[in-house]
C-alpha cells in the first residue's frame, strides 16, 4: 500500500488554500452531476478505510485516514502531486509518476496518511491533489477535521432542536459578534438535542447577503444524539477571511425547522482614500453584467461576470485581476487603468462556451500595483 506518512518531517510553508469549512459541497458525491470532459479528477472523499463511508469529522486519536477520488482519461507519463495541510501549514507533499497499473480511468482508494503510534494530530486539514503542469481540470481539494468528541448534554425533552449557536475565534473562546480584519478562522458552536444519527446536516454561509458556500454531511455517530458541537469552522489561514457581514445558518435538510443561525462581521469597510471613498468595493458575481449577486453557480455555468465599484483611482495606476481555482492561479491580467477615477466595472468575465466552466471553489483578487490597501477579494463556487 502506498501511503503518506505523517511521521516524516516536512518544512511548514503557508498554504495556497482558499477559504474552507468542513463538510461536503452540496450536492455531494453520488449526485447526478455529469463528469467534466477530458482529463479530470472528481469526488474527493475521506474515510478510515479504503471503502468506508465518506467522512469529514474524525475523533482525536484516529490513526489512519484514506483519500479516495475518481480520475478520468489520465494520460501516460503524468505526474501525480498530493499536498496535505493542517491548520494552514503544509506538513506533507508527495509527487510520483502515474502508475500504469492504475489505468486511465477509475477510482484511487489506497492513498492515506497515518500515525499508528500516537494517532494523527487534531486540527483542520486541507488536501490538494492534482496532475502537475498542463491539466487544470485534474485538480481537486477537500477538507476534514480531527477533533475531540462533543460534550454530551441531557436534553430537557424529546424534541429535536439546535440552540445557542455562537461564533468565536476558537472552539472554546468567548462568544463574539465582531472580528478584526484579517481574522484567519471563525469557529461555530451550538447545542443539539435528539438528532438522529445519519440525518443530513446542512450549513449555508452568506457574506453581505449573498450565499457563497453550502455544505452538507451526515450526522456522525461520534457526535451522539445530544450535545454541543464546537469543531465547525470557516477559515483562510493564508490570507485571512475577507471583511464583510456574515450569516451562518445550520439546519437538518429533511427537518428544516431544526435550525439555528447567527450573524457576525469581520473587519470594516476599506480605509477611505482622498475624496472619501474606498478604491475598490462591492465585488460581486453574476451570470450577466447587471444580474443579481450570486455566490454559488450551478454545474455547467458558461460565463461569470465580476462587478465592482471604484473611486479615487490614482492616475497611471496598474490594475491586476487574479483568478484562482482551489487556491491556484489559472488566469491573471495586468493592465493600465483606463476607466477614470470613479464608477462601476461590469464587463469583466471568465467563460467557457463549449464545455462550461470547471466546478470548484474560486477566488478573485483585484488590486493596484504598488498601492497599499487596494486589495479587494471575493469568493464563489461552481457546483
Amino acid at each position: 500500500m502506498i501511503a503518506l506518512l505523517t511521521l516524516v518531517a516536512v518544512a511548514a510553508v503557508p498554504s495556497m488554500a482558499p477559504v474552507h469549512m468542513q463538510g461536503n459541497p452540496t450536492p455531494g458525491a453520488g449526485s447526478n452531476i455529469p463528469i467534466p470532459v477530458g482529463t479530470n479528477f472528481t469526488d474527493l472523499t475521506f474515510s478510515t478505510t479504503a471503502d468506508g463511508p465518506a467522512t469529514w469529522y474524525f475523533p482525536s486519536g484516529t490513526q489512519e485516514i484514506f483519500a479516495r477520488w475518481s480520475y478520468h482519461d489520465v494520460p501516460p507519463g503524468a505526474t501525480l502531486d498530493r499536498k496535505w495541510y493542517r491548520n494552514g501549514m503544509r506538513f506533507l507533499e508527495k509527487s510520483e509518476p502515474w502508475n500504469p497499473a492504475w489505468g486511465s480511468t477509475g477510482v484511487l482508494k489506497h492513498i492515506s496518511v497515518y500515525d499508528y503510534i500516537n494517532g494523527m494530530l487534531p486540527g483542520n486539514y486541507y488536501v490538494l491533489i492534482s496532475l502537475m503542469y498542463d491539466y487544470p481540470a485534474a485538480q481537486i481539494s477537500n477538507t476534514f477535521t480531527i477533533a475531540d468528541a462533543p460534550i454530551q448534554i441531557q436534553p430537557p425533552n424529546g424534541v429535536s432542536a439546535f440552540t445557542n449557536l455562537s461564533v468565536s475565534d476558537s472552539p472554546a473562546g468567548a462568544d463574539l459578534v465582531g472580528f478584526p480584519a484579517g481574522t484567519p478562522s471563525v469557529s461555530v458552536r451550538w447545542n443539539y438535542a435528539n438528532i438522529p444519527i445519519g440525518a443530513i446536516l446542512k450549513r449555508d454561509w452568506y457574506i453581505n447577503g449573498v450565499l457563497f458556500r453550502t455544505l452538507q454531511e451526515p450526522w456522525s455517530a461520534y457526535w451522539g444524539n445530544s450535545g454541543r458541537l464546537t469543531h465547525i469552522a470557516l477559515y483562510d489561514y493564508q490570507n485571512g477571511l475577507p471583511s464583510g457581514n456574515y450569516q451562518i445558518v445550520v439546519f437538518l435538510r429533511d427537518a428544516p425547522a431544526v435550525k439555528a443561525q447567527t450573524t457576525f462581521s469581520i473587519g470594516t469597510l476599506p480605509t477611505p482614500q482622498p475624496g472619501g471613498s474606498p478604491l475598490f468595493s462591492n465585488l460581486t458575481f453574476s451570470t450577466s453584467p447587471t444580474g443579481p449577486a450570486i455566490g454559488v453557480f450551478p454545474h455547467g455555468t458558461q460565463q461569470i461576470f465580476a462587478r465592482w465599484n471604484f473611486a479615487s483611482i490614482p492616475a497611471n495606476a496598474i490594475v491586476v485581476r487574479r483568478w484562482m481555482r482551489y487556491g491556484s492561479v489559472f488566469l491573471e491580467r495586468q493592465e493600465p487603468w483606463t476607466r477614470g477615477a470613479q464608477g462601476t466595472v461590469s464587463d469583466i468575465s471568465i467563460y467557457d462556451f463549449e464545455f462550461g466552466l470547471l466546478p470548484g471553489d474560486y477566488t478573485l483578487d483585484i488590486f493596484l500595483v504598488g498601492v497599499p490597501d487596494s486589495l479587494q477579494r471575493a469568493y464563489f463556487t461552481i457546483l
